[in-house]
């Protein structure tokens, strides 16, 4: 009787089972290693698929590490070259601001001198003004008004010698009109006179 599905006869399949049994051992067994040689080999091939695999999806991660240090290389350097101009531009505003003190200094210097200028030009007109309508002290302001008119012309030792007033006198006056500093001492010539000390509202 044939089983469902099978194309042979009961006689063809006993005709095999009795080839197959009638097989010595060793050509059984090479039939057998036959079958187990051929999965073998399918087994070596997926091996190999997934190792090449591995290796292409290491190469990509690879060059995407690779890529990504790039891309970090250049943040670097920007950063660098940003961080130049940055010091760059602090030592302009270092410079620019030294040259405005400079220049500030510079102008008040300026400013004290015309100060100092326009005190002892009112100074002498009050003095001239008191010789013009008839000085109590002649002698003392004359003095004065010539140490004024040497002050005027940049001198620092004032000559009283020429005078017959003291020079403690001229000294006084002259601090009381100009807010200047003076000390009576010899002078380089060898004269007594006045020496300028410095500006009573420095």
């Amino acid at each position: 009787m044939m089983r469902p599905g099978s194309t042979r006869s009961p006689v063809a399949r006993g005709a095999a089972r009795q080839r197959c049994g009638a097989l010595p051992p060793p050509a059984l067994r090479t039939v057998r290693s036959g079958s187990s040689g051929s999965s073998g080999s399918s087994i070596s091939r997926v091996r190999g698929v997934r190792a090449a695999a591995m290796d292409a999806m290491g190469v990509a991660i690879g060059e995407e590490a690779l890529s990504k240090l790039q891309q970090l290389r250049a943040a670097v350097e920007r950063l660098g070259a940003t961080a130049a101009e940055l010091r760059a531009g602090q030592q302009g505003l270092r410079q620019e601001l030294v040259a405005a003190v400079a220049e500030l200094a510079a102008q008040r210097v300026a400013a004290a001198k015309e100060a100092r200028v326009a005190r002892l030009q009112r100074a002498q007109a009050l003095v001239d003004s008191r010789l013009v309508a008839g000085s109590d002290e002649p002698v003392a302001d004359e003095a004065v008004a010539d140490a004024l008119e040497q002050l005027l012309s940049g001198s620092t030792h004032l000559s009283t010698s020429y005078y017959s007033c003291s020079a403690d006198d001229v000294k006084s006056e002259l601090e009381r009109l100009t807010g200047l500093r003076f000390r009576v001492g010899q002078l380089p010539w060898g004269t007594q006179g006045l020496i300028l000390e410095g500006d009573a509202g420095s």
